[in-house]
Parts: structure tokens; sequence; C-alpha cells
């Protein structure tokens, strides 16, 4: 069963791979695009100087939201089609595991960009990166946590969505709330200290804890949430996300 799901991985690895290119090209350009303009445009209007790493950093935690949530567009396009899908279930791995496989692929895939963005990053603000700060065993779980969790979420996405015209919809109302809460524009103190109201009910947004864990992983734990409560924060929202995401896909393709 384990090899199974093993198998699975590495088939949608194997097809990831194909467009691997593609994909790369895509987010390195909104990469930069991001850093350019917040690294050296937005500090000539005011904003402060270092204001660059830190969106450098955001954009290297969040752009794996938007690969798997593209991932998961066609999984549903599938589960609304040609449900090729079914082939998984038919195979010697329990429906969990065949599901939970589509979304550490996708986890794993994302964390692939990630990395190779990551570098192009640290090039274009070099001036205000300290390595001093960073903590590489940090970084290496908060990455592979992080990406997970997009994962897990995007298979709840996915066993929400019951057609491809509503695809809109989930992004105006639950995708784009999310991230422009995640604090990928912001401190979460800076928030909470502005107003605690609104940075205790910033806490219930699971994504603010991927910025916030990233950063305390490059920057130093001074002025973010502590690492090791937004690891596990980021952790439990995988399991939990995972889990109903599995579970209303079982319910869905009729596997319960």
């Amino acid at each position: 069963m384990t090899k199974t799901f093993l198998q699975l991985i590495r088939r949608d690895l194997v097809i990831f791979r194909r467009v691997l290119r593609s994909r790369y090209i895509d987010t390195l350009t909104m990469f930069t695009t991001n850093i350019i303009v917040f690294g050296y445009i937005m500090p000539l209007l005011g904003v402060r100087g270092n204001y660059g790493i830190f969106i450098m950093i955001s954009a290297v935690a969040a752009f794996g939201l938007f690969d798997v949530v593209n991932q998961a567009t066609q999984l549903i396009a599938d589960i609304c089609g040609d449900r090729r899908i079914s082939y998984n279930l038919t195979l010697p791995v329990s429906s969990n595991l065949a599901f939970a496989s589509i979304g550490v692929a996708w986890g794993i895939s994302s964390g692939i960009i990630a990395i190779c963005i990551l570098p192009v990053g640290l090039i274009c603000v070099w001036n205000q990166f300290s390595y001093e700060s960073f903590s590489f065993i940090k970084f290496i779980p908060m990455l592979i946590a992080s990406n997970l969790f997009y994962g897990a979420f995007a298979l709840t996405v996915t066993s929400l969505v019951r057609g491809m015209d509503v695809i809109a919809i989930v992004w105006c109302r639950i995708i784009t709330p999310l991230w422009m809460f995640s604090g990928y524009f912001y401190a979460w103190k800076s928030v909470y200290n502005a107003s605690h109201p609104l940075g205790i009910l910033n806490l219930f947004n699971p994504f603010i804890y991927v910025m916030e864990g990233m950063r305390a992983a490059f920057l130093g734990p001074v002025e973010y949430i502590p690492f090791w409560i937004s690891f596990l924060a980021v952790i439990a929202s995988t399991l939990i996300l995972g889990s109903f995401g599995i579970y209303r896909l079982k319910r869905r393709l009729d596997c319960i």
C-alpha cells in the first residue's frame, strides 16, 4: 500500500516535470515583478528601504498557493468531466492515501518552484539580506510544512467546488481574502500593535503562520511570531484541512 502511495506521487511529479520550465518562468515573472515594485519603486515613494527583502520572503512563502490552486483547478475539471481520478481508487491503496498522494505531490511541486526562485530573489535584494539572521534549520522545515499545507488547502478547495463555473467565485470570496490578510504585505505584530482585536482576529487565518514562520527563519524571531508556534500551527492546519478535504472528496466520489 505504501509502495503504491509513493508511486502515485512519483507519477504526478513526472507529469509535473514536463511543465516545470513553463511554471518556473510564470512564477519567476510574478516574483521578480513583486521585488522590483516593492523593493525598488515603493521605497522611492516613502516605503521603508528594506521592504524588498520583506516582500521577497513573502513571495517565496506565498506563491506555492497559486501553483497548487491552479493544479486543483485541473482536478476539479477532471472530477466534473471524465473522472480519470477514479483510476487511482482502483489501485491497491486506500482512498485516503490515494487522495493524500495528490496533495503531497502538489506540495512537493510547489516547493520545488519555491527553491528555484529563491536564489534569484536573494540576488535581487542582496544588499538587504543578512546571513547572520538566516536559519537553514528553520527554513527547510517551514518550506516543507508550508507547501504541504498548500496541498491540503487545495484538496479542501477541490472538495468544495461543485463545478468549473464557480472557480471565479472561490478566487474572489475565499482565496483572495485569505491571501490579502495572510500577512503578505505586513507583519502580524504591526497589526497587533495598531489594533489588538484585529491582530487577534488575524490569527484565525492559517496563512499568517506561513508568512510569519518563513520570515522568522530568514530575518530572526524578534519582529515576528515565534517560529515554532508558526510551524506547529501550519502542521495542525495541514492535518485539519487535509483530513477534511479527503473526507469531502471521498463522499463526492462515493468512496464512503
